[in-house]
């Protein structure tokens, strides 16, 4: 079985820089969230109710899981999690009713047991980390730019969508995304040239 996990080429620099998958909300219900990472037997995203609406774009790059031993399929983590059936539908139905296709694993995956694809024209291939991590950084700096004007909103009366306060997630992402790219620019000194 192959299991693809996608993102875009600006959140790539955080995956690269830290070696590792491990950031994704696993939303058990509308107050409690597990941190894990998703992936999907679809090799294509276009299909996919993800693939649409976000401020970046997750479909420019694909990774392939080369050992997804430990993934274990979302139908099957809901019910062993306890997941309210009222709240595993609207995910579902949130997600065009793919849950079938939808694979967890709730720990890191490490960036070593992945194959790094990026997105040309209607095509994937693969790239090396330090290739992955050259084009993420001009993405990075690409959506920085756009983002350069940004004022931070003011949260501290907001509720989260998963209860308690809500955080400005463009505010975290810039401040992940700045400690990211030196890390990135650590490891392979040549992207700066």
């Amino acid at each position: 079985m192959n299991l693809y996990h996608f993102t875009s080429l600006a959140h790539l620099v955080g995956i690269i820089a830290d070696g590792m998958l491990s950031k994704g909300e696993v939303p058990v219900s509308p107050t409690e969230v597990y941190n894990g990472v998703w992936a999907t037997t679809q090799a294509e995203p276009a299909p996919q109710a993800w693939a649409h609406g976000s401020v970046v774009d997750k479909t420019e790059v694909r990774i392939k899981l080369l050992h997804p031993d430990k993934f274990v399929q979302w139908p099957l983590l809901a019910r062993k999690l306890k997941v309210q059936k009222n709240w595993y539908e609207a995910l579902d139905n949130a997600g065009a009713g793919a849950s079938k296709h939808w694979w967890v694993q709730l720990l890191p995956v490490q960036l070593e047991t992945c194959s790094i694809e990026v997105r040309q024209g209607s095509q994937y291939v693969p790239v090396s980390e330090e290739d992955g991590a050259r084009l993420a950084l001009l993405a990075h700096a690409e959506l920085m730019a756009r983002l350069r004007d940004y004022a931070p909103v003011d949260t501290s009366t907001a509720q989260g969508f998963f209860g308690g306060i809500a955080a400005d997630p463009v505010a975290a992402w810039l401040s992940n995304s700045a400690r990211a790219r030196a890390l990135l620019v650590q490891r392979y000194p040549s992207l700066i040239e």
